[in-house]
């Protein structure tokens, strides 16, 4: 994960893995999202407090999609 707007070097030690991880249960499916660790990336601090709640928007959208 790399945002390019936010001004920061685009260097591999200021990208940050996510992983999504789908699994079956018995009422459909279950998505698990896993954000990778900011140590090490510009800015570390403040990215990590902002993507956590860009979530509170994605999520929705990635249920409505996947629900079509």
């Amino acid at each position: 994960m790399f945002d390019p707007n936010i001004g920061i070097k685009d260097i591999s030690e200021n990208y940050v893995n996510l992983t999504y991880e789908l699994a079956d249960v018995e009422y459909g499916t279950k998505l698990t999202i896993i954000q990778g660790d900011f140590n090490g990336a510009e800015n570390a601090e403040k990215r990590f407090e902002e993507s956590k709640g860009g979530w509170d928007m994605v999520i929705p959208l990635m249920k409505k999609l996947i629900e079509k």
